[in-house]
């Protein structure tokens, strides 16, 4: 197979969803299937230095499981995240996976792809309109998905809210479902009253990594 762009290999703490706390394994792919195409999502990215698979370092598939091995080893740590850009628009990704589903690993995704069962635990997003990206959404998704998996959706404003509603009620199978404001548009304060307010069974999910070390990039 091809070399695998990867834009940042590194140690920090879980900073979303039901692991948030944990200190983890982040293993970044360069490339972002919206931003190839030219429809980035609307509110600002984070990672916008992974959008390409040119922005990365190409690496073969055993000298990149060689490292992720020898930084568990070291750290003492069996959580893995294979986050991006988006992994799964990275050809040869799956082989990937497989060969690490020796660690406790979690695979962040953007929903536009169809993901499989029962290799790895899914971070999968639901695009809200917010994002301009929620045609994208590929709800067959929210039928593959296991208790161990989350759904999350980066909410922008109260059209968003209403949206994540909808699709929440309308696919109950959902388990770990996190409501998250996007970062510096809309106030947490503001969505956790919405959920209190309407006895909404979600996690309000809260970016602890940047509450911690704010928006900058973190490699080691």
């Amino acid at each position: 197979m091809s070399d695998i762009p990867i834009s940042d290999i590194y140690i920090g703490l879980q900073g979303e969803g039901i692991k948030t706390g944990r200190r983890t394994i982040f293993v970044r792919v360069a490339g972002c299937n919206f931003a190839i195409d030219g429809h980035p999502c609307q509110y600002p990215c984070d990672t916008k230095y992974a959008w390409y698979p040119k922005q990365g370092k190409p690496y073969t598939m055993d000298s990149l499981i060689d490292k992720v091995a020898n930084m568990s080893l070291v750290s003492n740590i069996k959580e893995i995240c294979l986050t991006g850009g988006e992994p799964l628009s990275v050809p040869g990704i799956r082989g990937l996976i497989k060969y690490l589903r020796g660690y406790n690993l979690l695979v962040e995704t953007n929903g536009s792809y169809l993901i499989w069962r029962n290799e790895c635990a899914w971070s999968l997003d639901i695009k809200c309109p917010g994002s301009g990206n929620d045609r994208y959404n590929n709800y067959d998704n929210l039928r593959l998905l296991t208790p161990k998996d989350q759904v999350k959706f980066v909410i922008a404003n109260r059209e968003d809210y209403e949206f994540a509603k909808k699709v929440r009620n309308g696919y109950v199978c959902m388990t770990n479902v996190i409501f998250q404001p996007a970062w510096k548009i809309l106030e947490p304060r503001v969505l956790a009253e919405w959920i209190i307010d309407d006895k909404f069974d979600v996690i309000l999910g809260l970016q602890q990594h940047k509450i911690i070390w704010g928006s900058r990039r973190r490699k080691v």
